[in-house]
């Protein structure tokens, strides 16, 4: 059986939260119960069973549902990897770095064989409606509903891989509704974006197909810090551990090849030239990006699986931090390890409060003066949404952000070890970055490993000794009764 997110719902079924009763996406009903659980510490899988389409709507045939804080959770996302939930740590970031170096080509598979096919949202006029599907207005000031999966779209046919064949690219584009069979999409300027300019210079209109569900491996492998030119089907088809089954799309055929255990593929066309106004959106810093004009998508077709789980992300909050953390983590250890710029790297974390995006934790195995402020800036060469570097050595768990401001706090010497990068390459939706400054932004490293050039007071410890002969009689010396109370406590 190919991996899909259904599966995955049910294999993390003790970490899912089921809400049977009737709820309207597009009137904030859901992101109000998933902000309640934020606020509460509570990051489960919601799974809402009972939704309804936009204004009302009803999703037949068949019943669509939906899904959010898929990644709201690390212990949940190693899981999406085959790990264990006690292997969230580093584990899942090197498990990611290896399978993004080994590639699987995908696997076409006849249409009728397809899951995603089952049911078209296409009448028998030829129309389709977008409004048959649960799609969640997330945040206050979004103007409509949204939604923030990810796209594919096949590369100009000028461009071509290594090997001369054609490639196609995955990446998570936010797309708003815009009426029945039209949305906006913005797009960061990547590899999509570079696609439909080149596309846009030749007046040729750009195919799309965006993924409203999937197995959540097939999303790791979309989040890709890989280069323009690599199939990003080959790379998704590595982190599931298998090919990426794929089948000839409705509105163009072999021309265009869509994932086929996806839960909904909605396929589009962007027009050139055409824009309109998208946004304001709650985005990933959790601050709402501003309104720009956008292109456009006109809907050609919508498939779907019979009883298929529409996948949101809950944009601004903490699963939508933690989608891209991992990936960024793992795709910065091959460029930084494996590709030998930091020889002596131990750890990378992305945290939390970064956004998962914006400021990174590197831990370092530090043989001479110097090192600390080279691994910085091999982490900001590679790639340009980290602004802040914290480089400490490898005594400090990159995981633990108390342990790495202590660090901070006892080794940095401000004077000599904070390094400002100014003019660099900043991101567009860093609520920072001045649009006057063409998106350039300053970069910050903060050097803070021990300096070597003389002794250096040693960290307080308790002897190992001491504490495996006390964990060795430690439920016959503590109350657990006591200890219960304790961790109960708000």
């Amino acid at each position: 059986m190919a991996k899909n997110l259904q599966d995955f719902i049910a294999e993390v079924e003790e970490e899912v939260l089921e809400i049977s009763s009737a709820i309207h996406p597009d009137k904030f009903e859901a992101s109000a119960i998933l902000e309640h659980l934020e606020e509460r510490g509570e990051f489960p899988l919601v799974h809402f069973t009972n939704p309804s389409g936009i204004d009302g709507l009803d999703t037949t045939p068949g019943k669509v549902t939906l899904a959010s804080n898929v990644f709201a959770d690390r212990k949940r996302i190693s899981r999406a990897l085959g790990l264990r939930r006690t292997q969230y740590r580093m584990e899942p970031a090197l498990e990611y770095a290896r399978r993004e170096r080994e590639r699987i080509l995908p696997e076409i598979i006849d249409p009728k064989d397809a899951p995603v096919k089952e049911v078209s949202h296409v009448d028998a006029y030829g129309h389709v409606d977008l409004r048959r599907l649960p799609i969640m207005h997330i945040n206050e000031m979004d103007p409509a509903p949204y939604i923030d999966m990810a796209n594919v779209m096949q590369a100009p046919p000028e461009d071509v891989d290594e090997f001369g064949h054609e490639f196609y690219n995955i990446a998570f584009l936010r797309t708003q509704y815009k009426g029945p069979d039209k949305l906006g999409i913005h797009m960061s300027p990547r590899h999509n974006h570079r696609i439909v300019n080149k596309n846009w210079a030749s007046d040729r209109t750009t195919k799309v197909a965006i993924v409203a569900g999937h197995h959540p491996s097939f999303y790791l492998g979309a989040l890709t810090l890989a280069a323009y030119g690599v199939d990003e089907y080959e790379i998704a088809g590595g982190m599931m551990q298998e090919p990426v089954r794929l089948v000839p799309s409705e509105t163009w055929g072999d021309d265009f090849m869509v994932p086929a255990d996806a839960e909904i593929v909605i396929e589009g066309e962007i027009p050139p030239h055409e824009l309109e106004a998208e946004a304001p959106f709650g985005e990933y810093p959790g601050y709402y990006g501003p309104q720009r004009m956008r292109p456009l998508i006109n809907v050609k077709n919508i498939t779907r699986r019979k009883n298929a789980v529409l996948q949101t992300v809950f944009a601004g909050h903490r699963d939508h931090w933690l989608t891209g953390t991992l990936p960024q983590e793992g795709s910065r250890y091959n460029a930084l390890k494996i590709h030998g710029r930091i020889a002596g790297l131990t750890a990378i974390h992305h945290p939390p409060s970064g956004c998962g995006r914006f400021r990174a934790y590197l831990s370092i195995d530090k043989k001479a003066e110097g090192e600390g402020k080279m691994a910085g800036l091999a982490a900001l060469a590679a790639g340009d949404l980290v602004k802040h570097v914290i480089v400490v050595d490898d005594d400090i768990d990159v995981f633990n952000e108390e342990e790495v401001l202590w660090a901070v706090s006892t080794r940095c010497r401000v004077e000599e070890d904070l390094d400002i990068i100014p003019g660099a390459k900043g991101n567009t939706l860093d609520p920072t970055v001045r649009p006057e400054y063409d998106n350039k932004n300053a970069k910050m490293i903060i050097d803070a490993t021990v300096p070597l050039e003389y002794a250096y007071p040693a960290r307080c410890s308790v002897p190992d000794h001491a504490k495996e002969e006390i964990l060795s009689r430690w439920d016959d010396l503590i109350d657990q009764n006591s200890l219960k109370r304790y961790r109960e406590l708000e």
